[in-house]
This record gives structure tokens, sequence and C-alpha cells, in this order.
């Protein structure tokens, strides 16, 4: 239950940050401070990085649970 706890708030906050970056790419894309193409590319990276994080965290923290019980 707490893997299952820590793993959905762990994703949550995971998918805010990639929510709030992509708002900031959209803001630099209005202001032309960068391309299309440069914030498609960040934008695909960070939707990347987060799902790989959010599916290797239960991992990670079902082993530092065994750690510390």
């Amino acid at each position: 239950m707490l893997l299952i706890l820590g793993s959905i708030f762990c994703a949550i906050i995971i998918f805010q940050t990639i929510y709030y970056l992509n708002k900031a790419l959209k803001t630099a894309r209005y202001k032309h401070e960068i391309t299309v193409s440069k914030q498609k590319s960040l934008l695909t990276t960070f939707i990347v990085t987060g799902l790989l994080i959010a599916l290797i965290m239960p991992f990670g923290i079902d082993k530092l649970l065994n750690y510390l019980y």
C-alpha cells in the first residue's frame, strides 16, 4: 500500500513538472526565443524522461522501504 501511494505521489509530481515545463516552452515559443522544432524535441525529451522515471520509481521505492524496514 505504501509503495503504491509513494509511486502515485511521485508520478503526480513528475507530470506536474512536465506540464509546467511545457507552459514555459510555449511562452518561450510565443516570444520567439526558441524554434518549433526545438520546442518539440525538448518536450519529447521531458515526456520520455518523466515516463522512464515514473516507471522505474516503484522499484526504487521498494528497495528503499526494504532497506529501512
